[in-house]
This record gives C-alpha cells, structure tokens and sequence, in this order.
C-alpha cells in the first residue's frame, strides 16, 4: 500500500484516523439525577469527538464532566468550552502534530472574547 499523501515534514502526521461511527455505553446505574437533555448532550460531544471519557478534565466546564462533576452540580447542556473546544477541534488540521496546542490557543482566544 503507498501513501500518496505522505508529506517530508516533522510536524505533520501522513495518516489521520477518522471516526465514521460511534457506539456509547452508559450505564443506567448512574443517571440518577440526570435528565435526557444531559444525556443526549453528552452523547453528541462524545459521538463528535474521539474523547478519552477517563481523562482527567479536572475542573472544566464540560458536559463531559456529566459523569464525573459533583452529582449535586452537573453541567445543565454544552457549556461555553464545550463549544469553544468543538470550534477549535474543527478548525484545525488533524495532520498537524501540534493540534494539540492550536486548539489550547484558540479556545483561550474564543472564551477570552
């Protein structure tokens, strides 16, 4: 198989894994206190995105912190970083081995406004 893609650059990956289907598991011993619209809006951040769902996110404001923020305060929908984040994450080039610190940058620069 050739990669016809291949670029002679340090930074840039030449193959960049693309989702094409998402299945999500969530155990309905934990939705206590949790409504649909929650649900369905992490279910869609999590389908979006290839997202570690253990990460440790610390104290971001996320719906991905649905199953993690304290249970007498999690996020009501997709908050101002989760957007931020989606935008950022779409605006930048998955080959770039730096993505990481773009989308940094630029979710500092959207919330920032």
């Amino acid at each position: 198989m050739v990669n016809c893609d291949a670029r002679a650059w340090r930074v840039t990956f030449s193959a960049v894994q693309n989702l094409t289907q998402t299945l999500v598991v969530i155990d309905s011993s934990r939705l206590q206190g949790i409504h649909l619209g929650q649900i369905s809006d992490y279910v869609a951040m999590v389908g979006w995105v290839d997202v570690d769902v253990d990460a440790n996110l610390e104290d971001a404001p996320s719906i991905l912190r649905l199953f993690t923020a304290p249970p007498s305060n999690p996020p009501e929908g997709p908050t101002e970083w989760d957007r931020a984040f989606l935008s950022a994450l779409y605006r930048t080039d998955q080959r770039s081995a730096l993505q990481r610190g773009q989308i940094a940058r630029t979710m500092v620069d959207e919330i920032a406004r």
